[in-house]
C-alpha cells in the first residue's frame, strides 16, 4: 500500500507539469474542463459490499457512501487523464450484528486514465461509443430532458481507500483508520441539463481489495474484498 501512493502522486505530477502551460479553469466557474486542463468539483455516491475475514463467522459489510470531490482533469494529450480527492459520509453496517464498521468518514484518492475502447468496440454495452448520442439511446442512461453534450469515455483507475472506523471499537473520530487500494473502469458522460448547465456524469464499478487489518482483543477483522459501483455529478 505504502508503494502505491508514491506511484499515484507521481502519475498525477506528471501530468499536471505537461499541462502547466495550459490555463486553469476556476472550480466554482465550471464546466468540468472537457477540452483543457483545469480543475472541477462534484458530489457523489457509492455502495459496496463484501466479507469481514477474521471476523466472526458470516460477518458481512454493506456500505453506502454520499459526499462530495475536487479534481483535476488534462483531457489534452495522448492519455488525457484525471485525478481527484473524495471525502464522504459512510454508512457501513449500521445496526447490523457483528463487527459493525460504522466509521463515519469515507476518504478516497482516484486517478484514472482514458482508454480508446469506445471508439475501438463502439457497439457494445448499452449502445454507448458513437451510438449514444442518438436520442433514444442518450436516454436510457441521462436524466430527463438531458442531452449528450460531447463524447463518452471509458477510462482505467486506481484509487486507495481510507476508512474511519474509530467510532465502531469506541474511540473518538479519526483514531482507527482501515486503508485498502482499489482498481475499475468507468464512462464519462457529458451532457447538459434541461436548463442547459453542463455536467459530467461519471459512472464506475470498482474492485476493492482487502484492507490492513485490525486486532481487538483475539479478533483481527479486515474489510474483505468488496464489490463497489458509483456515480459522479462533476462540474
Amino acid at each position: 500500500m505504502r508503494r502505491l501512493l508514491p506511484f499515484l502522486a507521481l502519475l498525477a505530477a506528471t501530468g499536471v507539469a505537461s499541462g502547466a502551460d495550459m490555463a486553469v479553469k476556476n472550480p466554482l466557474n465550471g464546466p468540468y474542463p472537457t477540452t483543457r486542463c483545469g480543475l472541477y468539483y462534484g458530489i457523489n455516491a457509492e455502495g459496496g459490499a463484501g466479507v469481514v475475514p477474521n471476523a466472526p463467522a458470516g460477518t458481512t459489510m454493506i456500505a453506502g457512501d454520499i459526499g462530495g470531490l475536487v479534481g483535476y482533469a488534462c483531457p489534452i494529450g495522448a492519455t488525457p487523464w484525471f485525478a481527484e480527492g473524495i471525502v464522504d459520509f459512510q454508512n457501513l453496517n449500521a445496526g447490523n450484528n457483528g463487527f459493525s464498521l460504522s466509521g463515519p468518514i469515507h476518504v478516497e484518492q482516484r486517478v484514472g486514465v482514458q482508454t480508446p475502447l469506445l471508439q475501438l468496440l463502439p457497439n457494445i454495452g448499452f449502445n454507448v461509443g458513437s451510438q449514444l448520442g442518438t436520442p433514444q439511446s442518450a436516454s436510457a442512461v441521462l436524466p430527463p430532458g438531458a442531452t449528450l453534450n460531447g463524447t463518452v469515455q471509458n477510462y482505467i483507475y486506481g484509487a486507495v481507500n481510507e476508512d474511519d472506523i474509530s467510532s465502531s471499537i469506541g474511540l473518538a473520530s479519526a483514531r482507527r483508520w482501515l486503508v485498502s487500494p482499489e482498481v475499475g473502469t468507468g464512462l464519462l458522460i457529458p451532457f447538459k441539463t434541461a436548463g442547459g448547465t453542463p455536467i459530467v456524469a461519471d459512472s464506475y464499478a470498482g474492485y476493492e481489495l482487502q484492507s490492513n487489518g485490525m486486532c481487538l482483543g483475539g479478533i483481527c477483522p479486515k474489510l474483505g474484498n468488496r464489490y463497489k459501483v458509483g456515480v459522479s455529478f462533476k462540474y
